[in-house]
């Protein structure tokens, strides 16, 4: 099969493997989407961050890696101990692997797993190939095809939800970053939880496309506004703009911001601007079980939602050009680029 495998910082490669075999309580996905995350470009610029160079603890591999984490597709083999109901049906990825019995995993917090890791990001290969063999229980039936790379965005909008803790509905939800994590987050902050929610990012067509989901978008906003900010945009590569101090100092005294996005360089902020108004600040990394067992009430609720006008599929044999590179030098041009095979 074709494959697409990051081996360090600007050095991708697409290679031409074997099919792994199958072994017990696994399928053999053929892979229908992927999706290229923000993550996964600032891995191919300036990383690796997240990817692993050495093996894994838990799974033993390392790079060179097959990346995303956001992908499914149609189950087209089972492995011999698995019902045959299972054969064509399509299935979003759920990429979190736990090694299941350490006081993180025990607590239901596999997310905290002191061995974690996640498909196509960490220690596990990915969506970026022609095919995947996948275990059954990190799959999830998914009708919807404009769902399969938007599946994991909306666990971790559930998760980040959860580690809120509070009531939701009704309360003022400014999301920053508006790309396909900012996208899902509003959505389900807004469809499901019921807050009142608007969306900003720096990036005119990517608010123009959020308009479509019937999201509230907004260029500028005044300080002390909103009950709760939600950073999804993390580091700016181009400038040196920090979404999450941004939101710090833009809640209203005694409000939340919630840490989505991703850094890896140093941020300023003076402490006592923040503690002198109370801010909450919340940190949240992946899903977990809990976040699982809720994901088919929030699908339902957003039954009215159509992802479709957010995606721009390219082929596998383009990706590095029409994907990675797009992304670093063009990212207002695109909101989900979605990898199909060719």
């Amino acid at each position: 099969m074709r494959a697409l495998f990051f081996h360090n910082q600007r050095d991708l490669r697409h290679n031409d493997i074997a099919i792994p075999p199958l072994k017990d309580n696994q399928v053999r996905l053929k892979i229908t989407a992927a999706g290229l995350s923000q993550t996964q470009v600032n891995e191919f610029i300036e990383g690796p961050y997240i990817i692993n160079t050495q093996a894994h603890s838990l799974t033993g591999i390392g790079a060179p890696i097959i990346p995303c984490q956001e992908f499914g597709g149609k189950i087209d083999k089972l492995s011999s101990n698995l019902d045959a109901s299972w054969l064509g049906k399509q299935v979003a990825v759920l990429p979190l692997l736990s090694c299941g019995h350490c006081p993180a995993c025990s607590s239901g917090n596999n997310n905290l797993c002191s061995q974690v890791a996640y498909m196509g990001l960490l220690g596990a290969h990915g969506g970026f190939a022609e095919y995947a063999v996948v275990d059954k229980d990190n799959l999830y039936p998914c009708e919807r095809e404009d769902l399969l790379t938007f599946i994991e965005p909306i666990l971790v909008s559930i998760h980040a939800a959860q580690r809120y803790g509070k009531e939701i509905a009704g309360k003022k939800v400014l999301v920053i970053g508006a790309g396909a994590v900012g996208c899902a987050m509003a959505c389900v902050w807004s469809y499901h939880f019921h807050a009142k929610v608007s969306i900003q990012d720096q990036l005119p067509q990517r608010l123009s496309r959020a308009k479509l989901l019937g999201l509230n978008t907004c260029d500028e906003v005044d300080a002390d506004t909103f009950d709760i900010i939600i950073d999804c945009a993390g580091k700016n590569l181009d400038s040196d703009d920090s979404a999450i101090i941004k939101a710090l100092h833009l809640a209203k005294p005694g409000g939340t911001a919630i840490n989505v996005g991703t850094y890896f360089h140093p941020v300023s902020f003076v402490p006592a601007a923040v503690l002198a108004r109370e801010v909450n600040l919340i940190t949240t990394f992946l899903y977990n079980p809990q976040d699982l067992a809720k994901l088919p009430q929030v699908i339902r609720s957003l039954d009215a939602v159509k992802f479709e006008p957010l995606i721009e599929p390219i082929f596998l044999s383009n990706l590095i050009e029409e994907g990675y590179y797009r992304a670093e030098i063009d990212k207002d041009s695109f909101t989900r680029l979605v990898m199909v095979n060719d």
